[in-house]
């Protein structure tokens, strides 16, 4: 397991003054669930960015300290932010499957065949892999949205849409199969 998980896994556990709680309940106009927050209560553990991103900040090898300069310590910069202004002070994304694919469109680097692997993996996990699985092998522009809102797919969620095109060309690159990877 990597060390970003492993040190977060128990994170809720270690905020045990309600603050977590008190944010939610500060702009529960704004945020309906701790998920909200980028905090998972099912497994407890904080969302510091995808997986992909992780890794590119962070691969194999990189010192503790410099993980916990480059990812923890933002993140709760921006809870702090958050917890006063209530907005984050960078933006953010979408959650789940729409989020993988948001940071997928932004992704500077090229992406090898085991990165490709790697997010279709994950993506093969999420609620709407087999609506997703459709975009990927079957290219139609005028999808309804995966989000279930009745909107095109290009229209509702343009950097997901961007993530999604972008994968498809490297799934096909590296000759791919998305539903065996």
């Amino acid at each position: 397991m990597p060390f970003h998980q492993v040190i977060l896994r128990t994170y809720p556990s270690w905020e045990t003054g309600g603050r977590l709680k008190e944010i939610a309940g500060k702009w529960s106009d704004r945020i309906s669930r701790l998920i909200d927050l980028h905090v998972y209560p099912n497994n407890n553990s904080a969302c510091l960015g995808a997986p992909h991103e992780l890794q590119d900040r962070c691969p194999k090898g990189t010192p503790l300290h410099q993980f916990i300069d480059d990812l923890v310590v933002p993140y709760f910069y921006a809870l702090s932010h958050f917890e006063k202004y209530g907005r984050w002070p960078w933006g953010e994304r979408s959650h789940g499957m729409l989020g993988l694919l948001e940071s997928y469109a932004e992704r500077r680097i090229q992406s090898t065949r085991e990165d490709v692997v790697q997010d279709l993996r994950q993506l093969r996990i999420c609620i709407n892999w087999k609506e997703l699985g459709k975009y990927l092998t079957k290219f139609k522009e005028r999808r309804l949205g995966l989000c279930g809102k009745e909107r095109l797919v290009a229209e509702c969620h343009p950097l997901a849409w961007q993530g999604l095109l972008k994968l498809q060309r490297d799934a096909r690159a590296f000759k791919l199969n998305v539903h065996h990877c």
